[in-house]
């Protein structure tokens, strides 16, 4: 029965959709009602899962961000680069970055799927 569980946790808290709201649970929207549904549904592996493989672009991304800052005082000190290039160095980074999402999120959403385009981001990180 759709709402089920929906009913079920919400006389277990009073009859009430949350602590915050003090409307009755036949009060509130359809929306509101999905939204309490997704905020009480525990996760299932598969959605663990999923979450891990959509985080792990922007965590390879933050990795080459933070390799950067790491290795530039090296960088530096090695290539006697001037101020001005180091920032150039820093932007092309970060708007590489910008420009790769804005590219890469359209081609992800093809029906191709998501595969090739995530195999082709993971390997350029790697590269």
């Amino acid at each position: 029965m759709p709402g089920g569980n929906i009913a079920r946790a919400s006389t277990q808290r009073g009859g009430y959709n949350n602590a915050r709201d003090s409307k009755p649970l036949s009060e509130i929207t359809a929306s509101q009602r999905l939204t309490l549904l997704l905020d009480e549904s525990p996760l299932k592996p598969i959605q663990r899962w999923l979450w891990l493989l959509s985080t792990g672009g922007t965590l390879l991304d933050g990795l080459a961000i933070f390799a950067l800052g790491v290795a530039m005082p090296l960088i530096i000190a090695e290539f006697h680069i001037r101020p001005g290039v180091v920032g150039l160095i820093g932007a092309a980074l970060v708007l590489g970055a910008v420009f790769g999402a804005g590219i890469g999120g359209p081609v992800a959403d093809r029906p191709i799927g998501a595969g090739q385009p995530a195999l082709a981001d993971g390997s350029r990180q790697i590269c």
